[in-house]
């Protein structure tokens, strides 16, 4: 005969027995992870400071050349100029071949403004005639208008060859004005030299020597 459980009578009823925590024998925890510092945020730009240029891709110098006639030619130097058709110009400084066909091997501040104009070199000098030839020196010119051709300088200094086939070699200050005149020396050539044999050829005049 089984035994009936009676209710227990109240406030007589037993407390149980708090449950044990679960073992973490043969367990790890892991250490805690350091923390990153957290990072600065980057410095504004200093708005005193001027940003710098870009650095140009060509030298400056080399874009002053300018070789603008068909067919024209500039080799070197600084600042040359070849604004006619064929022109060349080997190399100086500041030498303008603005004649068709003229060309200018060197120098400082030449012209060589005729038709097949040439200047070897030197400073300053001016060919302006047809098939006008200036070897060198310093502020020659050759020159007589349009008309004129065929007018050589070999050098010197201040030298004038205006005449038609007119030829100076050198010297310092001559003119020669009349047609296939010519002088080697420092010594002014007078038009009436336009006769070939005449004897006014090769002279100077005593009155002024330093023009005709």
């Amino acid at each position: 005969m089984e035994r009936s459980r009676r209710p227990p009578a109240p406030g007589t009823a037993r407390p149980r027995a708090p449950r044990a925590a679960p073992s973490t024998a043969g367990t790890t925890t892991p250490p805690p992870q350091p923390q990153s510092a957290p990072q600065p945020p980057p410095p504004p730009p200093n708005p005193t400071r001027p940003s710098r240029p870009p650095r140009p891709k060509w030298n400056v110098w080399r874009l002053a050349q300018s070789a603008d006639g068909y067919g024209s030619t500039i080799a070197g130097g600084t600042d040359n100029q070849a604004t006619n058709d064929y022109a060349t110009v080997a190399g100086g400084l500041h030498n303008y071949a603005t004649g068709s066909s003229s060309g200018i091997g060197g120098g400082f501040y030449n012209v060589a403004s005729g038709y097949v104009a040439y200047i070897g070199g030197g400073d300053l000098n001016i060919a302006s005639s047809q098939n006008a030839t200036i070897g060198g020196g310093y502020q020659n010119e050759v020159g007589g208008g349009a008309l004129i051709a065929n007018g050589t300088i070999g050098g010197g200094v201040f030298n004038v060859a205006n005449g038609f086939a007119a030829t100076i070699a050198g010297g310092h200050g001559i003119h020669a004005d009349g047609e296939w005149s010519s002088a080697g020396g420092a010594a002014s050539i007078s038009p009436r030299a336009a006769v070939p044999g005449s004897a006014a050829a090769n002279t100077t005049s005593p009155a002024d020597p330093g023009r005709p």
